[in-house]
C-alpha cells in the first residue's frame, strides 16, 4: 500500500502531519548576544562621533585662539608642532590622530574593548570641551592679562601666523 501512495503525484497524496519543530536550545542566548552586539555596534558609532565632533571644535578653537592672540598648550606634541610648524601641519596632524583613533575603535566596535575606549576617548573629549567653555568664558576677564602672559612666558605661549 505504502509503494500505491508513492506512485500518486504530490498532490494526490494524503498530507501527512507535519514535524513540529523543537525550539534549538542555544537559539535564545545567540539572539540575545546578536542583539547585544548591535547595541554596542550603535554605542561605539555614537561615541566615536561625538569624539569626532568634539575634535573638530577643538581643532578649529585651536587654530582660532592660535591666529588672534596665541595660547597656552598644555600637549607637549601639539606644542612643538604649533611652535616649529605651520596650521595646516597642525589640522594634518590633529586630524590623523583623531581619525586614526576613531577608525580604530569603529574597526574594533563590536568588542567589549572597543566600546570601553570609545567611553574614555569621549570622558575624556567631555573634559576638553568643558575646558573650553571655561577659557572662552574667562578670555575677557584674561584679556588684560595675556599680553603679560605672552612677554613672561614666552616659551609655553603660542602664536600662529596664517599659511
Amino acid at each position: 500500500m505504502t509503494a500505491a501512495l508513492t506512485d500518486l503525484p504530490p498532490q494526490a497524496r494524503p498530507a501527512q502531519p507535519r514535524a513540529r519543530s523543537l525550539p534549538t536550545p542555544g537559539l535564545a542566548p545567540a539572539a540575545a548576544l546578536a542583539r547585544s552586539l548591535r547595541r554596542r555596534l550603535v554605542r561605539v558609532w555614537v561615541l566615536v562621533c561625538f569624539v569626532a565632533l568634539v575634535s573638530l571644535a577643538d581643532l578649529y578653537l585651536t587654530l582660532l585662539h592660535l591666529s588672534h592672540g596665541g595660547m597656552s598648550e598644555g600637549n607637549p606634541l601639539a606644542r612643538w608642532l604649533m611652535i616649529h610648524g605651520t596650521p595646516t601641519s597642525l589640522i594634518v596632524w590633529k586630524v590623523a590622530m583623531a581619525g586614526t583613533s576613531c577608525w580604530i575603535l569603529l574597526r574594533l566596535a563590536r568588542t567589549r574593548s572597543a566600546e570601553l575606549g570609545a567611553w574614555l576617548c569621549a570622558a575624556v573629549m567631555l573634559w576638553l570641551g568643558v575646558r573650553w567653555a571655561d577659557y572662552v568664558a574667562e578670555l575677557q576677564r584674561l584679556a588684560p592679562v595675556i599680553h603679560q602672559l605672552h612677554q613672561i612666558d614666552a616659551g609655553r605661549w603660542i602664536v600662529m601666523q596664517q599659511d
